[in-house]
């Protein structure tokens, strides 16, 4: 694929999922259109999770993000 700046993207699944015994964290599916990713909403960003800011279906414009890519997988480190 090719590397987009600043990609605008909609949220199709969210889900919360046990960190541990006393926190969760959110999973989400991100979408272009043609293609899709799974990612964890930094605990940082929880909040807009929980106010109903973020939810699926939620269109997002990605400022920065960071990505390692091993055997032919992109993993996403951090998204703001």
């Amino acid at each position: 694929g090719r590397h987009v700046k600043q990609p605008t993207l909609q949220i199709t699944n969210i889900r919360r999922v046990p960190a541990n015994a006393l926190t969760y964290v959110y999973w989400a599916i991100l979408s272009d259109g043609t293609n899709s990713i799974e990612v964890v909403i930094s605990t940082h960003l929880s909040h807009l999770v929980q106010s109903g800011q973020l939810e699926e279906y939620t269109v997002v414009k990605v400022k920065t993000y960071q990505y390692n890519v091993t055997d032919d997988n992109i993993h996403i480190v951090s998204i703001s």
